[in-house]
């Protein structure tokens, strides 16, 4: 299956429609430069209902739709967003860094985005979530927001709850974002009269609250959360997967008797240094596997399987593959691949394209439903202290280690072996939360930890800057601002078994 064939299928798939509505987190940062006008548009393209998006105040009050506080990461410059003019930042090239097919590509100022009229008259003007990373820029985001609300649905959002009454005085929709959303968090966007809340999928899953707000799942990329909420449904989703997402609402609708998992299972692929593969990088590995597919639909659909790599170069055997499925059935897609790359990233996704003839009460219609085969590493939580050799990005980097040891509930990472880098920093992810430090970081588990069923997501990495160039070594994927920066590793109880 062709990249450029799947790039259509959602447009021949059943419209679907919200709740919830689905939200482009940058735009589509897989397909187009993030934050940018012409990734604004695909987005548009492929079915999206709003944009969630970054603004900073630059030199001379101008808001400009950035992510970062420098612009390093996405353009081909230098030196931070608040100190530069927008004559400045527009001379940047944010394009040519995603791809030499956008070179040229500006980063554009608030105003701009929201004008980005509808591509077709059925659909009103494109909803937007304004995220504020700094609580000075809120009164000047809301200045000039504020025309633009009045015609379209507009929200801003900030994790400081004094920016989100300060946005709500000003006469606009805040929006709170939280990490848990937990009876304390309820009880404050109550009593100060919050229209709209965002916390990650699964604190919404992991409890039964009745919220008088609008409820937002963020970091919606997964397919059994994405599902989730489609099925609950939340009101909206702000996905870095916005094709998944489009899968899973369409799926909710036209099935919504099923309550079964995601159609397509597949498993983890375990990294280990030096193995097979290796020659492609030290995020590599061969790996002989299995995937189910299954038809949740209520009439038998014609299935075509195949991978697409993200990043890096793969041997595949066993795809693409084609076959029927009946009402309710589902069958194993075994294969091989080997390969990989050196830089954390873009991990490999199976995807079964499912297709149906019209039929009494329905149309003729197909639908992407798509899983990644995460890569990761697992280690386990030890009293005594545990090597973590880390991923090198390239055949001539030094190696670099850092060390793990429990302590009661919580843990400590810590440098042991910088390789090349110097004043490196410590940074440290675990379900979902970043600690950093300078020698090290102490971290607390969470106190089920000993009885989970399901490791904790986790990964550690170095952080340096050379030459202005920020330089990493990670343990496994999860870490950075990057969009599609791979997966994160496990972390499991030291008696724990796989």
């Amino acid at each position: 299956m062709a990249e450029n064939e799947r790039s259509e299928t959602l447009s021949r798939a059943p419209l679907s429609v919200g709740p919830p509505w689905i939200f482009g987190h940058r735009g589509a940062p897989l397909e187009a430069p993030e934050n940018t006008l012409v990734g604004f548009e695909r987005g548009l393209e492929i079915g999206l209902d709003g944009f969630a998006f970054e603004v900073r105040v630059a030199q001379g009050n101008e808001v400009v739709v950035f992510a970062d506080t420098s612009v390093e990461r996405t353009t081909d410059g230098h030196g931070h967003v608040a100190e530069s003019t927008l004559q400045a930042l527009s001379a940047l090239d944010a394009g040519g860094p995603f791809d030499a097919r956008f070179k040229g590509e500006r980063i554009p100022v608030l105003e701009e985005v929201l004008a980005i009229a509808p591509l077709t008259l059925e659909h009103g003007a494109p909803q937007q979530l304004i995220l504020v990373p700094e609580r000075g820029d809120v009164a000047r985001t809301v200045d000039v927001a504020r025309e633009f609300a009045r015609h379209a649905s507009v929200r801003i959002a900030s994790r400081v709850r004094e920016a989100c009454a300060e946005v709500r005085d000003l006469g606009l929709t805040p929006l709170w974002i939280i990490d848990e959303a937990g009876e304390h968090e309820l009880e404050i966007a109550r009593s100060e009269r919050f229209a709209a809340v965002g916390a990650p999928v699964r604190s919404f899953v992991r409890n039964e609250l009745i919220w008088p707000t609008e409820r937002f799942g963020l970091e919606a990329d997964a397919p059994a959360d994405l599902l989730w909420a489609c099925r609950e449904p939340l009101h909206a989703l702000v996905t870095n997967e916005p094709r998944r997402a489009l899968a899973a609402r369409a799926l909710a609708q036209l099935a919504p008797q099923d309550r079964s998992p995601w159609p397509v299972q597949v498993p983890t692929l375990e990294v280990e240094l030096g193995g097979a593969g290796a020659l492609r990088g030290d995020w590599s590995g061969a790996w002989k596997v299995a995937a189910r597919v299954r038809n949740p639909f209520g009439f038998a659909v014609r299935v075509a399987c195949a991978l697409v790599p993200r990043r890096g170069a793969f041997d595949i055997t066993g795809l693409p593959q084609s076959f029927d499925l009946a009402v309710g059935e589902e069958r194993e897609v075994p294969f091989e691949l080997c390969g990989g790359s050196w830089r954390i990233g873009g991990d490999p996704v199976f995807v079964a394209r499912l297709r149906w003839r019209a039929g009494p009460g329905r149309r003729a219609g197909e639908i992407d439903f798509d899983a990644p085969l995460a890569r990761v590493r697992t280690v386990r939580a030890d009293v005594l202290a545990t090597r973590l050799v880390l991923l090198r990005e390239g055949p001539r980097d030094a190696q670099a280690s850092m060390s793990l040891r429990r302590h009661r509930q919580s843990m400590l990472v810590t440098v042991e072996n910088p390789g090349d880098l110097r004043d490196a920093r410590v940074v440290v992810h675990i379900l979902g939360r970043e600690y950093t430090g300078s020698r090290g970081v102490r971290v607390p588990l969470p106190d089920d930890f000993d009885t989970r069923l399901e490791a904790v997501p986790f990964s550690c990495a170095l952080v340096a800057w050379q030459d202005g160039e920020r330089v990493v070594r990670r343990f496994a994927g999860g870490i950075g601002p990057e969009i599609d920066r791979g997966s994160p590793g496990r972390l499991l109880p030291f008696a724990a078994e796989h």
